[in-house]
């Protein structure tokens, strides 16, 4: 046998070639093992050793390429697929894959390209490839395309769950959030296990700030595919933005097992480094995801807030600037720019940033703090101070996070310093909020008045040319009820600055609390020339209106308010609630719509928006309007409202659908079930209206309102026997004006009147000044007969309300039946008070026919018939007195036209009569 030295050249090529495949195969089995280790670090190392070894090697090309692919980086990936594809590898081995790897990099033209459905393939291989396809015309935006492709694979696969997402996915591509939303729920009631929707629904919910139903979406995710990468990502972050850091990093080293290098998951590590202000660690971490997603804007901000925290104002701000280019409104770059351009000693830059941003977010009370320091920089004190104030209001624990971290600059936890630590530092270099203004107002407002003054008297001595420390001193006194020494703050801080009208407006608070309204007004009134369209001043005016009784300067001074400065909705609201209390809709309607451009995410102006809508007929938008409320107030008391608007927009089966959804959050929430409750009783379930009236009555065991409701419902069923009982339970429990007349009726529907008439004129003899109860017994009378004492009613009632229309109405009819001549004077009377109601008009028009004037009586009738053209009482009526004034073809018409409204009735009978008479 020859030895390896005596063996050919070729022969020692093949030899060499069989030990490096040999080689090659070991790396790759120590690759899966490792693979099967969670080690896919040590796997790639393993695979790029058989590599080298072998670089023909499918099977370690197409391993490397998978791992790739599951860390997210789709160009390596691709790139070992094609050679894999270039190796001659069969098409099911890498295809899919490779689609994939373009999905990742969003070359989606590649994909439709290259990748084709062959209809001769397996159903199986048939539906992926369509699915990719679809996907790859969701990213070009071809919406339609995308459509048409998963239809095509829900026709291969008339059960594929991918293809029901692809579809969800079409859903939210068009802004369709909410449809999307109840086909991942619909897809989940059938496939309860499906990760991906579970994982959809939960990022969805992410997004709408439903973060517990997130969570425990993704846990289960997690506990179905403990290896799901967006699972664990989404619950990554979820776990950031809770403050949960210790969570946080276990999902982070699970990550980093399954994906190293991903960009999401170096971005979040970047965050959780930033936070533990391990800067250099962040640095590094946040440069990493940039080069891996250079488009992410989140990395970005993030990359903003480390070069901020560095010292390298410049480079932060070239990061966020360009964020801010790409998208304008997102608020943690607006705010670290901010203090970029603050340290950069630029306040009036900072102004320009804030100025606007405010109007994006009113109701951000860091930002309102950040804007008002920049004010008090630039001297404008008077506008510093009330952002100051109203930050404080928004936020009263505002004053512990002194850091620009803890300033939710980032968005994530709250890891600034507690209040005692800031009072440490207030003597040191001050961060971008002014802590020591802030540090005053919130222990004011946690009415700690001795650290408030110790904290304002050093603030006083640190700035004694400041109003703003002297107004604070002022503000702790008058809190504290040392009167005399707040009033000399004040006028203290009027001496260092004569246009500070806040220190005017604290004069007047302090004049008011004693009493002086006069006083109060001079002050006001003094500010008022300094600033005619200040807001506050202008409130304060309307309230000492308002306490002299003089509304309509009170509604004129809100005016005013409302159209000055600093823009605030407060008159607005206060305006329009005051227009419905005065049964104005419109103009309430006029205001709210207003307000709600103004300030279009402020929850107390969109609440009374849809509530004035709904007042003013217009349900429809009102339901928009609760809609918008819901997206940024997810609560219980949201979906009632919007519940009832649905009701109201006869949306029935979306009021339904809104009332459980607050039922869910908020089980036995009373509101909620009346609203339920009113949904099924005048939709005609009045089975279920029982059942919602029993749960109020659980709610609610003392209080009469469900008993009541209980008994309305079997009312509607006319069963009294049912309804009595409730009723008298109702009325044991809480006696009222409604419930006693509406259990009279029910005496009555039961076949006893004179029990009826005995409770209505007991609570008469109670409550003389009530009308209601007093009509109710006059109309008793009149349905059994008992006239004259209808009548004798119906006078007493029009003696406390001589324009009482109802009265009017019905005394005039009864006069008529006993040919009084006062039935016509009556009838006159409630004709001119109510011209358009067709049922007074017939009354009138009747009474004239029945005392002989017929032409007049005629032509009152017409304008009755041309108002309630279906009335067949009122059509009969003008018949018969056309044919009384002669006029034989036009009552003929008329009384065919009062046959035809109902046939059967007896009235029909009546004017078929009196049409063969014409004859």
């Amino acid at each position: 046998m020859k030895s390896l030295r005596q063996l050919s050249f070729t022969s020692l090529l093949l030899v060499s070639s069989l030990l490096n495949a040999a080689d090659a195969e070991q790396y790759i089995q120590e690759a899966k093992s490792y693979l099967d280790n969670n080690e896919p670090k040590a796997a790639i190392i393993q695979l790029k050793n058989a590599l080298q070894e072998n670089p023909t090697s499918i099977e370690a090309r197409l391993m490397l390429g998978k791992i790739y692919l599951q860390a997210g980086d789709g160009a390596s990936a691709e790139k070992e697929f094609e050679r894999a594809k270039k190796l001659n590898a069969a098409k099911s081995y890498w295809e899919q894959d490779l689609a994939k790897a373009y999905l990742l990099q969003r070359k989606y033209h590649e994909i439709l390209d290259n990748i084709v459905d062959d209809p001769n393939s397996s159903s199986e291989e048939r539906v992926a490839i369509l699915l990719i396809r679809g996907d790859a015309h969701l990213g070009l935006r071809q919406l339609k395309e995308a459509r048409e492709t998963f239809g095509q694979a829900q026709t291969v696969n008339s059960e594929s769950q991918e293809a029901m997402l692809g579809l969800i996915m079409a859903d939210l591509a068009e802004n369709k959030r909410s449809e999307a939303l109840a086909s991942v729920d619909s897809l989940l009631s059938r496939y309860p296990d499906n990760v991906s929707a579970l994982v959809l629904r939960a990022e969805l919910n992410m997004q709408t700030g439903g973060v517990d139903v997130a969570r425990t979406d993704f846990n289960k995710a997690i506990s179905l595919q403990g290896k799901n990468i967006r699972a664990l990502l989404g619950r990554a972050n979820i776990n950031l933005a809770s403050g949960k850091l210790e969570e946080t990093k276990s999902d982070l080293a699970e990550l980093e097992k399954l994906v190293p290098g991903h960009p999401k998951l170096l971005h979040l590590s970047g965050t959780v480094a930033l936070l533990e202000k391990d800067i250099d660690k962040a640095d590094t971490l946040l440069q990493q995801a940039h080069t891996a997603d250079p488009n992410n804007l989140q990395t970005q901000t993030m990359l903003g807030a480390t070069n901020l925290y560095k010292g390298n104002l410049e480079a932060a701000h070239e990061h966020l600037s360009q964020v801010l280019k790409a998208q304008p409104a997102l608020l943690p770059a607006i705010k670290l720019l901010a203090s970029v351009q603050h340290k950069l000693k630029q306040p009036e830059e900072v102004i320009k940033l804030l100025e606007p941003a405010s109007r994006h977010y009113p109701n951000d009370a860091q930002l309102m703090a950040m804007l008002g320091t920049a004010y008090m920089q630039v001297k404008r004190f008077e506008e510093g101070s009330a952002l100051m104030s109203k930050a404080i209001e928004i936020s009263p624990d505002l004053a512990s996070y002194r850091t620009q971290l803890a300033l939710g600059l980032l968005a994530q936890g709250k890891t600034g310093e507690a209040i005692h630590e800031l009072e440490s530092t207030t003597g040191m270099e001050q961060e971008f909020v002014q802590a020591d203004v802030l540090l005053v107002l919130s222990h004011i407002n946690k009415k700690n008045y001795d650290k408030a003054l110790e904290a304002s008297m050093s603030l006083e001595k640190k700035s004694p040319d400041n109003p703003v420390s002297h107004n604070l001193t002022g503000l702790a006194y008058l809190m504290a009820g040392k009167h005399d020494e707040a009033e000399q703050r004040f006028n203290k801080a009027l001496q260092v600055d004569p246009t500070f009208i806040t220190a005017h407006a604290n004069l007047a608070r302090l004049a008011m609390q004693k009493d002086d309204i006069e006083q109060a007004k001079a002050q006001l009134e003094a500010a008022l020339k300094k600033a005619p369209k200040n807001t506050t001043v202008l409130m304060g005016l309307a309230d000492i209106a308002k306490r002299k009784g003089d509304l309509a300067r009170m509604n004129e001074l809100l005016e005013r308010a409302h159209n000055g400065e600093p823009k605030s909705s407060r008159p607005g609201l206060i305006l329009a609630q005051n227009y419905l209390a005065d049964g104005e809709p419109l103009k309430a309607l006029r205001m709210t719509s207003q307000l709600s451009t103004d300030f279009p995410k402020e929850p107390a102006v969109l609440a009374i928006h849809g509530k004035t809508q709904i007042t003013s007929g217009d349900a429809i938008n009102a339901v928009t309007t609760f809609k918008r409320l819901q997206d940024i107030v997810k609560s219980a008391e949201t979906l009632q409202m919007l519940g009832n608007a649905q009701q109201a927009a006869k949306q029935f089966d979306d009021a339904r659908v809104s009332y459980q959804q607050a039922l869910e959050d908020k089980p036995d929430f009373v509101p909620v079930l009346i609203g339920q409750y009113s949904l099924e009783l005048s939709t005609g379930n009045l089975e279920l209206a029982l059942t919602h009236a029993r749960s109020i009555q659980k709610a609610l065991p003392d209080n009469a309102i469900g008993y009541e409701f209980e008994a309305t419902a079997y009312a509607f069923q006319n069963k009294p026997k049912q309804a009595i009982p409730l009723y008298e339970k109702a009325r044991q429990i809480q006696a009222s004006e409604k419930v006693t007349m509406l259990l009279a009726g029910q005496y009555q529907a039961a076949g006893d009147p004179e029990r009826g008439l005995s409770l209505l004129n007991d609570w008469i003899t109670q409550h003389p000044d009530q009308l209601q109860p007093q009509l109710n017994l006059s109309m008793m009378l009149l349905s059994q007969g008992r006239n004259d004492e209808s009548i004798a009613a119906y006078e007493k009632i029009l003696q406390a309300d001589k324009d009482n229309l109802i009265a009017l109405n019905n005394l005039a009819w009864l006069y008529s039946t006993k040919n009084d001549k006062r039935a016509s004077q009556i009838g006159k009377r409630a004709y001119d008070l109510a011209p358009r109601r067709p049922e007074i008009i017939d009354t009138y028009g009747w009474i004239l026919v029945q005392e002989g004037d017929y032409k007049q009586g005629s032509e009152i009738l017409k304008q009755a018939a041309e108002l309630a053209p279906k009335n067949q009482e009122i059509v009969y009526h003008l018949g018969y007195a056309l044919n009384k004034q002669g006029e034989k073809q036009q009552a003929k018409a008329f009384l065919k036209r009062a046959i035809a409204i109902d046939e059967k009735s007896e009235l029909a009978k009546t004017a078929q009569k009196l049409i063969e008479t014409l004859n």
